[in-house]
């Protein structure tokens, strides 16, 4: 008995929409799923590893702090700072994911994440002579990545109007 194969791509298209959407729901009214699979060129890519390794390293501190407050008895206000650690790194791995799958919600978090590195890198730049080669360095990426995500803005669902 022959199957033909549009039996298996309408199972798989069935199944499309649920796992690109991932585990949980979209965070912006009106983000669904992809209809049209997209990939990121290299600056998104690195974009999204680069999360990615962020919240692994989060992670790690948290459990290193951890276990150093928890040996030292460390006062509140430490617990309050290994809490804050272990957010961002949430954060910065709910970002990569919705960076990953192009939604809305990914797009301004990116756009706000390197606004808020080039500024940093500017003022390492400016007030850190001895690593303002590497803060520019980081500012080309920041910006290269920023215009990849300005170029793409209607990938990720987002009109600015105009």
């Amino acid at each position: 008995m022959d199957i033909s194969p549009t039996i298996h791509s309408r199972r798989a298209a069935a199944f499309a929409d649920e796992a690109l959407r991932g585990p949980l729901p979209a965070l912006v009214m009106g983000d669904g799923a992809m209809r049209v699979p997209r990939r990121h060129e290299w600056p998104g890519r690195l974009f999204i590893t680069l999360s990615y390794l962020t919240a692994a390293a989060m992670a790690l501190g948290v459990v290193t702090f951890g276990a150093f407050a928890l040996e030292y008895g460390l006062e509140p206000r430490h617990w309050l700072r290994v809490a804050g650690v272990g957010v961002w790194g949430v954060l910065q791995w709910r970002l990569a994911g919705e960076v990953r799958r192009f939604s809305r919600w990914g797009w301004y978090g990116a756009m706000t994440e390197l606004g808020a590195a080039v500024a940093a890198n500017l003022g390492l730049a400016m007030f850190v002579p001895i690593i303002g080669g590497r803060g520019l360095v980081m500012l080309a990426l920041n910006v290269a990545c920023m215009r990849y995500f300005w170029r793409r803005r209607a990938d990720f669902d987002v009109d600015l109007g105009g």
